[in-house]
């Protein structure tokens, strides 16, 4: 295991609360997963103990603790991505189809 040599900068009160804010209820998976990694390395734990718990190279790891020191919360968020448009229209996808409500294991 290598040295640990990067860990963000302290962490201020509110940044902390503001960070397990994000972590706890940001609708991407993502930003949220990035906001504990910098609660985490604020609390000493190194990017190779980081890139463990999440299955991610550590170079990754390495990267989002960068983003952060730099950017703060703007530096989260994806880039758009390519790819098919949703099926359904926005509407039809709030609408629950009556089979997939069924309880299967109760029929």
């Amino acid at each position: 295991m290598r040295t640990p040599t990067k860990f963000v900068t302290p962490l201020t009160e509110a940044q902390q609360l503001r960070l397990k804010e994000i972590q706890k209820y940001d609708s991407s998976a993502r930003t949220r997963m990035r906001a504990h990694a910098v609660l985490l390395s604020a609390r000493g734990y190194s990017i190779d103990q980081i890139a463990h718990i999440y299955e991610q190279d550590r170079d990754r790891v390495s990267l989002w603790l960068d983003w952060w020191e730099q950017y703060q919360y703007d530096g989260w968020a994806d880039d758009p991505r390519s790819g098919r448009p949703a099926i359904l229209a926005d509407e039809e996808a709030k609408k629950k189809p009556a089979r997939l409500s069924i309880n299967r294991r109760a029929v």
